[in-house]
């Protein structure tokens, strides 16, 4: 078995899945695809591939639309998955839409080490983008209430939390700021808003993630599949195969 790996795939950057395929004997060749990471080597392609050669012309990636039914999508992480549905949600869609119009049936093979192995499990990632931007967003808000900080205002939001009073002023503050980073995200998120700090948007939470997913396939036809790096270069070849 042949496969194609589309050139914008960076080398050395899949090694599990190389290793996997020179151990069944799967040669792997490297040309610009129109849709997704790989793909099946077969007559259809071979013979474009010989026209271009033949008459001295570099392979373009449109050039093999309609040779193929089968492409699989390689994403390294979650974080690139995020990276597609959210911030190049127009470039992905598009190719998603291409693959639709052309009958090409492709798949999203998403590998991550955090063990997610199915579109409802994704509830369970941490996302590293939410956990910095809640990291910044309370260390603004401290900051913030360093410069507006009052005795009187102190004591009131240690009452209203059932925090006992210190009797003095230092002990009050100490214990002032040690409440401060026990404080919800989201209320210290609409204190933000209210008085009109600016900040970075919230990245988008999971479940929304979840439901882009599912519309996307419904929509486009396409399927998302989770697997672990390890597992990856075996699923490739079985989706490729269609079996």
């Amino acid at each position: 078995m042949t496969i194609l790996e589309d050139v914008a795939q960076k080398e050395g950057k899949h090694q599990i899945k190389n290793e996997y395929w020179k151990s069944q004997n799967i040669s792997v060749k490297r040309y610009p695809l129109p849709v997704g990471d790989y793909v099946e080597m077969n007559e259809k392609i071979e013979d474009v591939i010989d026209r271009k050669r033949k008459r001295g012309i570099d392979l373009k990636k449109m050039d093999l639309l309609g040779t193929f039914d089968i492409s699989v999508d390689t994403k390294e992480s979650l974080s690139e998955l995020y990276q597609n549905l959210v911030q190049s949600h127009d470039r992905f869609r598009d190719e998603l839409k291409l693959a639709q119009n052309n009958g090409i049936q492709l798949y999203i093979l998403v590998e991550n080490k955090e063990g997610i192995d199915e579109i409802e499990k994704l509830s369970l990632w941490n996302n590293p983008r939410l956990f910095m931007w809640m990291r910044s967003l309370r260390k603004s808000f401290t900051e913030i209430q360093k410069k507006l900080y009052r005795h009187d205002n102190a004591c009131a939001f240690l009452e209203k939390r059932d925090i006992p009073i210190p009797d003095d002023a230092e002990s009050v503050r100490i214990e002032y700021f040690k409440a401060l980073k026990k404080v919800d995200i989201d209320e210290i998120y609409t204190y933000m808003k209210k008085i009109g700090v600016k900040f970075k948007k919230r990245p988008v939470d999971n479940n929304s993630l979840i439901n882009t997913i599912f519309t996307m396939q419904e929509k486009y036809g396409v399927k998302f599949i989770f697997c672990s790096p390890e597992e990856a270069g075996r699923i490739v070849i079985e989706l490729l195969k269609n079996e």
